[in-house]
């Protein structure tokens, strides 16, 4: 008995070790068409799925410009005029931008999803693939353009063991012969970015909703501004949906809305009313009380308007 367990056991073993030697071999072995075809049906798989919440972008960019070629006057007036590379030197974009998420948040489809990740769009604007690589849960795939000037894109994603997509980075690189601006002589701008793509597959709703004001005064035709923190900090949805403020008799005391991560609001009206603001998770509430007071100089200032604003009507 144990002579066959022990013979059972070599058995699994060499067969457990020939399956993987095998997933390897057949790894190694993909053609880049193979590479290709694999991606496009993890990606139309990943779109598919219910549980895809959002897809997260971040971008990054280096620019700069190589100017050994110039010198004298030449130098110095083309790298003023171009400063602007060096002021861009390292340019990072960290914005709350969902793709695929429109509106109050809603799901990303699964066309926008893929549409958008797909290869069409590259091969369709004369980018050929050189390279396309599977391994290690990840797949990587380089691209060229055919144009005169150097254009290549380096495409890498991110598995997680069930196949869907973890992250999606393009980074690109672009290096561009221009002329000087007095002798025209020639010099190279380098331009190196990187579009990271991160999915979200489980929603983490909001427990908290703070704002920087609760209660503000305007005067005539006034405007302010107030800040919002939206907890935990790995919330999936950290914007917020911002009513306007009206009173009893639903008359408009103020407009309010949300721009990169402030609320606006705008005087329209004297009186008193409340501005509601809630996350699109988790449906948390916060209140600001705004209250419009026009001074005697406001109300002269309001009527004059008034009047300017009914005669040029008539006339």
């Amino acid at each position: 008995m144990k002579i066959l367990k022990k013979i059972s056991a070599i058995m699994l073993t060499g067969i457990m070790v020939f399956a993987m030697f095998s997933l390897s071999a057949s790894a190694e072995e993909m053609t880049k068409s193979d590479v290709v075809k694999f991606y496009h049906n993890i990606l139309k798989e990943t779109a598919e799925k219910n549980e895809l919440i959002q897809v997260k972008s971040e971008f990054e960019g280096n620019y700069s410009a190589d100017f050994s070629g110039l010198s004298g006057l030449d130098l110095k007036i083309t790298e003023k005029v171009l400063s602007v590379f060096e002021d861009f030197d390292i340019y990072e974009d960290h914005e709350d931008y969902y793709f695929g998420v429109c509106g109050d948040y809603e799901e990303p489809s699964d066309t926008e999803i893929y549409e958008e990740f797909s290869l069409a769009w590259e091969l369709e604007w004369g980018y050929e693939i050189t390279d396309a690589v599977y391994a290690d849960n990840r797949i990587v795939i380089e691209l060229e353009d055919d144009q005169e000037y150097c254009d290549k894109k380096t495409i890498t994603i991110e598995l997680g063991n069930d196949n869907v997509i973890k992250k999606i980075t393009e980074e690109s690189y672009n290096e561009i012969e221009t002329l000087s601006l007095i002798k025209k002589a020639p010099f190279m701008v380098k331009i190196e970015q990187a579009d990271i793509y991160t999915f979200v597959y489980e929603e983490v709703p909001a427990t908290s909703l703070t704002l920087s004001e609760t209660s503000i005064t305007l005067g005539y035709e006034d405007t302010a501004e107030i800040t919002y923190v939206v907890g935990p900090e790995n919330a999936s949805f950290k914007g917020v949906s911002v009513s306007d403020a009206y009173n009893e008799d639903d008359e408009a005391v103020a407009w309010a809305y949300e721009a990169d991560g402030k609320i606006y609001i705008e005087a329209v009206d004297e009186g008193t009313a409340t501005i509601e603001v809630r996350t699109y998770s988790g449906d948390i509430l916060a209140i600001c009380e705004v209250t419009v007071e026009y001074s005697m100089w406001d109300r002269i200032v309001s009527i004059f308007d008034n009047i300017m604003f009914w005669l040029g009507f008539i006339f």
